[in-house]
C-alpha cells in the first residue's frame, strides 16, 4: 500500500489524528512528529540525505507506513519558517517517498487564525490579535493560509490523483461519519470502538485570555520570540492555570472565545477581504457547495 503522509495545516485536528487516530491502525508503522520534525523537516534541503533518513526510519516492509506532522506545513505562529518548510518538506517528501497518498485538511481562516493566535497565547505569548498578526512576518504571515498556493505546490509535485483535500469542519461536524469514509477511503485496519474521539486542544474561555496574557509577561524565556517580557515571578503561571483549571465549568469563565470577540469587526473584514481570490480559486480543486456552506465564499 502507499504511504499515507498526513502533513497538517495545524489547527485541523492533526494533533488528535497523530495522537489517537493513527497510532490506533494495525499493521501499520506510524511516524510521528517526534522523529520527522528533527530529521525531515529541520534538515535543510542542501543537506539531506535520501538514504541516511530512510536508515534512521527503520521503516518495516511488511507494514503500512503513515506519518503525521502538522510541522511539515509549518507553523502558522513562526513566519519565519513556514513557507520554507511548507514548499521544502513537499520536495523531501517526494525524494522519500515518491508514490504517496498526501493527506492535507484545511479550514476556514477566520477560525484557523482564531485558534492560532489562542494557542500562541496557551503556550506562552502575550501580543495582542492586532499586534500578533500585524507587527513582524516572522510571527505571522497572512499568506502562509493562501490554500490555492500551498495545494497547487504539492499537486504540481505529486500529482492530483495523490493529493486528498479534507475540510476540517468535515470533521467536526460529524466525527463518527467523516472517519467510516476515511478508514475506508485509505483501507485502514482500525477498532473504531476503541478510538478516544474528544477534542485534544480545546479552546480556553473568554475570561482567561487576558488573565493568560498578562501571566505570561512574567515566566521564564521559552519558545515564543515575540512577546512582552517584564521580569521571572516563579509560579505566576502554574497559579493562573490552577486558577482556569478549578473555575473553567463557572460563570467566571465566560465563554468559549469566538472568532468575533477574539478578532473583532475590522479585522474579520481584513481577512474576509484578503482571502476573497485565493479561496475562490479553491474552486476548480474543492466542491463549490462545501466552501459556500463554511463560508470560505463571501
Amino acid at each position: 500500500m502507499k504511504p499515507l503522509v498526513h502533513i497538517g495545516y495545524p489547527k485541523t485536528a492533526t494533533t488528535w489524528f497523530r495522537t489517537r487516530f493513527y497510532p490506533m491502525v494495525r499493521d501499520a508503522f506510524f511516524v510521528d512528529r517526534k522523529t520527522i520534525n528533527p530529521i525531515i523537516v529541520k534538515t535543510d534541503l542542501a543537506n539531506f540525505n535520501k538514504s541516511i533518513i530512510i536508515e534512521k526510519l527503520q521503516i518495516p516492509k511488511s507494514n503500512q507506513l503513515i506519518l503525521c506532522s502538522e510541522t511539515l506545513m509549518g507553523h502558522i505562529s513562526d513566519g519565519s519558517t513556514n513557507w520554507k518548510y511548507s514548499k521544502e518538506n513537499a520536495i523531501k517528501l517526494k525524494e522519500l517517498f515518491p508514490d504517496s497518498n498526501i493527506v492535507i485538511f484545511i479550514r476556514n481562516q477566520q477560525e484557523l487564525i482564531t485558534s492560532a493566535y489562542i494557542q500562541y497565547i496557551k503556550n506562552g505569548g502575550n501580543y495582542s490579535i492586532n499586534k500578533y498578526l500585524y507587527s513582524n512576518e516572522n510571527l505571522f504571515r497572512f499568506d502562509h493560509l493562501e490554500f490555492d498556493k500551498k495545494l497547487a505546490h504539492y499537486i504540481q509535485i505529486f500529482g492530483r490523483e495523490n493529493i486528498h483535500i479534507y475540510v476540517y469542519e468535515d470533521f467536526i461536524k460529524d466525527r463518527k461519519a467523516f472517519l467510516e469514509k476515511y478508514i475506508a477511503k485509505f483501507q485502514l485496519e482500525i477498532n473504531f470502538k476503541n478510538l478516544n474521539l474528544v477534542q485534544v486542544n480545546s479552546r480556553i474561555k473568554s475570561n482567561f485570555i487576558p488573565l493568560k496574557r498578562f501571566a505570561n509577561c512574567f515566566i521564564k524565556k521559552n519558545s515564543i520570540k515575540f512577546k512582552h517580557r517584564l521580569f521571572y515571578i516563579p509560579l505566576v503561571n502554574r497559579m493562573v492555570d490552577f486558577y482556569i483549571k478549578q473555575t473553567s465549568n463557572t460563570f467566571l469563565a465566560g465563554e468559549i472565545a469566538t472568532s468575533e470577540k477574539i478578532l473583532g469587526a475590522k479585522n474579520i473584514a481584513y481577512i474576509k477581504n484578503y482571502y476573497a481570490q485565493s479561496n475562490l480559486n479553491l474552486i476548480k480543486i474543492i466542491d463549490v457547495e462545501q466552501l459556500k456552506q463554511y463560508k470560505y465564499l463571501s
